[in-house]
């Protein structure tokens, strides 16, 4: 999970600060890549912790985003 939309940036979170400074919808990455090739495709990883940062997100105003 990427830390930076939880810190703080002048007292606000970084996805509150980018919105309400400088209009910019902050994402968090949330993927955790590809896994090995099998069967002729390549697909996403398991993301075991999705449920928890889903509600931190909610929590903390970030959107999510997934390649």
């Amino acid at each position: 999970m990427k830390k930076q939309c939880f810190q703080k940036v002048n007292g606000q979170f970084t996805a509150d600060y980018l919105w309400n400074e400088k209009q910019i919808v902050s994402f968090l990455k949330v993927d955790k890549g590809l896994a090995e090739q099998a069967n002729g495709v390549k697909l996403m990883k398991e993301i075991p912790e999705l449920d928890e940062e889903l509600k931190r997100s909610k929590r903390e105003e970030c959107f999510l985003e997934q390649k």
